[in-house]
């Protein structure tokens, strides 16, 4: 597995997005995160382009201009023999070795943090037992229409971020995102 930070901000989302991620034509963050991987030698050059050779999975995904503290990926990645231990396991040195390899072949709005060898039928999506979202707005936005300035370092006034909080407060905690996924039976 594979764990990624990243700024999204250049990116139009990290999920590949097969023939179109061509770099440079639609940039996402797997398809630089593949590049790299390609030029590292841990993805094969023949099965470079087609994510799908290689079993690729993630925990998440992200949309354009987001940013991510933590996502996993997992891939049958193809190790060299000088990087594994006598029990055949990822060497711990090699797996930083293979990490700052990885990070130099990679833009520095993406980084990689870890690099560790899990099971077969490992899926992240699956083993993922927590997702945090944080969303940071500007607090310019939610001036007035009276109080648009150019100036983005003026705050809004108290009673708009009054009442700007009570509206965020029906967002917080947990609720069903069942309608978002692929099974639509909701279990509390």
């Amino acid at each position: 597995a594979i764990h990624v930070a990243y700024l999204g901000t250049n990116y139009l989302g990290s999920q590949w997005q097969g023939a179109l991620t061509t770099p440079g034509v639609v940039p996402t963050v797997e398809a630089a995160l593949e590049a790299a991987l390609t030029k590292v030698g841990a993805i094969a050059p023949h099965n470079a382009g087609d994510i799908s050779k290689v079993g690729w999975s993630r925990s998440s995904r992200t949309d354009k201009g987001v940013h991510s503290l933590g996502t996993v990926v997992s891939m049958k990645m193809r190790l060299h023999p000088q990087w594994l231990s006598v029990r055949g396991d990822l060497d711990p040195v090699y797996a930083n070795k293979l990490t700052d390899a990885i990070n130099d072949a990679l833009p520095t709005d993406i980084r990689v943090l870890c690099v560790q060898r899990t099971p077969k039928q490992f899926q992240p999506r699956r083993a993922c037992r927590v997702r945090t979202y944080a969303y940071v707005i500007p607090s310019w936005v939610m001036r007035s229409s009276t109080e648009r300035s150019d100036d983005v370092s003026l705050p809004p006034d108290n009673a708009t971020v009054d009442r700007f909080r009570s509206a965020l407060q029906a967002l917080e905690g947990s609720h069903p995102f069942h309608n978002f996924t692929s099974r639509s039976v909701y279990v509390n």
